[in-house]
């Protein structure tokens, strides 16, 4: 029953998705197809919705909230705790020492997660121009909504 009701859930955002970013065949041409998860798109009679502005990436307190969000996150994640609990101690001999070498392995880990997560926020940022383009932005909400639908189908036949 649990699997049927996510099948349809993911359904319902794949389709919303999908819907969203479906042509216009009243709209002018002028006017850009909207993308969104589930936007209802512009109102035929009123236009198309403000776009409301974002705030400068740059801003330090945009920057210093993300960054508080990311942390705060990771630490309520269950998952994390649940894999430091059972990941690392089996690479740590018991014993003396053994609080010592498991908080050096940890920091080697959250060290490397750390640089990981640098180097694909520069990529991101290098690519966020060609990213943001309207025609950019349709295939990736269109291919997630595709994505979602087919994983429905898949949750819904398994057994």
């Amino acid at each position: 029953m649990l699997r049927v009701a996510g099948a349809l859930y993911l359904l319902y955002l794949g389709g919303t998705i999908l819907w969203a970013t479906r042509p216009r065949r009243t709209a002018p041409a002028a006017q850009p197809v909207p993308v969104g998860a589930g936007g209802a798109g512009p109102d035929p009679e009123t236009g198309p919705a403000p776009v409301p502005e974002a705030p400068a990436a740059d801003e330090p307190h945009v920057a210093r909230r993300s960054f508080v969000m990311g942390v705060t996150s990771q630490l309520l994640n269950v998952k994390v705790v649940v894999f430091y609990v059972s990941f690392v101690p089996q690479f740590v001999r018991p014993g003396d020492g053994a609080a010592a070498r498991t908080a050096v392995l940890a920091a080697t880990f959250i060290g490397l997660a750390v640089l990981w997560w640098a180097c694909y926020i520069m990529l991101i940022d290098r690519l966020q121009p060609w990213l943001t383009r309207p025609s950019v932005l349709l295939v990736i909400e269109r291919l997630t909504g595709l994505i979602l639908i087919v994983l429905a189908i898949r949750i819904a036949l398994s057994r």
